[in-house]
């Protein structure tokens, strides 16, 4: 694995092994802002060995594991020589419906990692008129880069860190700076975070979280429907949410959201306890 220095590297590798087959397998689709943001902090490095493209990405004390191969099989015979994976921790996730991601999973699996947790996406098709902000007191507005810290924080403590992809602190002042992230404050402390990201016509909540502390004061309800009322003009809302939390998925489907089939698999190796 060598540093990765510029975003043209990462496009030309996945460009490289997509040429050679007419069915791309990968769990590996950044943006050119947050490929950036990884390349100028340092995290990122990959290589390209017998069509399949690697990739790894630093994340605190762990490693985000991402692949571009020409065939499962090829995924399967390539994984071995991958030596990093073999010396740190490593988390990779593996994302399609169920009965599509059977090859990869054996492949993984054959190399040495374990399932650790499962994501099912919900979806939301937006409304045409919008939601009236909810009347309990409750102010949801834009975070300022003030701000940043604190949402740092409180998306640590609050989230598993290997099911959830954390952003980084220069991801969070960018996203502040792009209109992405609501919140609510309680007494000068921050109670609430709603962090989504737009593309096109599709919005995604990466976070909505309200700390302990401030449960049951109608902060998170002020927070989605603000977000709602933001995103009236898109055609279709998504979200992650783990599959055994029965309480988080109630609420999303409160606000309208249902499960689409789609799964995101996450897997760990033997340097990540279970």
């Amino acid at each position: 694995m060598t540093q990765i220095h510029t975003v043209t590297e990462v496009f030309d590798a996945i460009r490289v092994v997509k040429a050679g087959t007419p069915r791309l397998i990968t769990n590996f689709f950044p943006d050119q802002n947050k490929l950036q943001t990884w390349i100028h902090c340092g995290r990122l490095v990959g290589t390209t060995a017998d069509g399949i493209a690697y990739f790894l990405r630093r994340d605190r004390d762990f490693w985000h594991f991402y692949y571009c191969a020409e065939s499962e099989q090829a995924l399967r015979d390539g994984l071995l020589k991958v030596t990093h994976l073999q010396r740190v921790p490593v988390v990779v996730d593996v994302v399609g419906s169920e009965e599509c991601v059977l090859g990869v999973l054996d492949a993984l699996q054959f190399a040495g990692f374990c399932q650790y947790n499962r994501l099912h996406r919900m979806t939301r098709a937006t409304l045409r008129d919008p939601v009236p902000p909810q009347d309990n007191g409750v102010e949801a507005v834009y975070a300022g880069q003030s701000d940043v810290g604190a949402i740092l924080d409180l998306l640590c403590r609050s989230f598993d860190p290997y099911a959830k992809q954390l952003p980084l602190r220069e991801e969070i002042k960018t996203a502040v700076t792009n209109g992405q992230i609501l919140i609510a404050h309680v007494g000068g402390a921050l109670a609430g975070v709603l962090f989504s990201k737009t593309q096109g016509l599709t919005s995604t909540i990466r976070y909505w979280l309200v700390d302990k502390p401030f449960l049951m004061l109608g902060i998170g309800s002020a927070l989605m429907r603000k977000y709602l009322v933001a995103q009236c003009s898109a055609e279709r809302l998504l979200l992650w949410v783990v599959g055994t939390n029965e309480n988080a998925i109630r609420k999303y489907q409160h606000y309208g959201f249902v499960p689409d089939g789609l799964v995101d698999h996450i897997l760990v190796n033997k340097f990540i306890r279970l």
